[in-house]
């Protein structure tokens, strides 16, 4: 979606990157396609202050599950909550090679992962708001400025 190539550009990673996924989500290692390029998709960044080995694999050859070591990434969560339904967040069979999940939430209230394909959650603009200190006001025209444009390709593509 243009939104999450847009958050891309604006210094975003994908949610199922954040450092604390782990608690949230159970990666689904033997469900993902044998490519670097997949594996490097559910690479865990870390904390600015955690302790945690960098892969010394380069990202792209790696061929086994990121674990032990993280993405080389440093991730901030803005204190905010994981969002399943973040549009940064892929959905629960992205890469599969077996038509299995590759990630399964954790809790089961979550019935759903992967990005809205109306726009931005609720959640998204927080992490907006919060990382470039925006104000209320502004971050509210914001929302109601990037939906306006999202229904109206959504609408010209249908």
């Amino acid at each position: 979606a243009i939104s999450h190539e847009i958050l891309h550009v604006l210094g975003f990673m994908h949610e199922q990157n954040r450092p604390d996924r782990d608690n949230y989500i159970q990666i689904n290692w033997n469900n993902i396609e044998s490519n670097p390029r997949a594996y490097y998709q559910f690479a865990r960044g870390k904390f600015p202050y955690e302790e945690m080995p960098e892969c010394k694999t380069h990202l792209f050859y790696r061929l086994k599950p990121f674990v032990e070591c993280y993405n080389g990434f440093e991730t901030l969560t803005f204190g905010l909550p994981y969002d399943y339904k973040s549009v940064m967040h892929y959905t629960a069979f992205a890469y599969s090679k077996n038509g299995e999940p590759t990630m399964t939430p954790k809790f089961p209230t979550s019935n759903r992962i992967g990005g809205s394909f109306i726009g931005l959650t609720s959640l998204d603009f927080q992490k907006l708001n919060r990382f470039y200190q925006c104000s209320y006001n502004k971050i509210h025209f914001f929302q109601k400025y990037i939906f306006f444009i999202q229904i109206n390709i959504y609408l010209s593509m249908g």
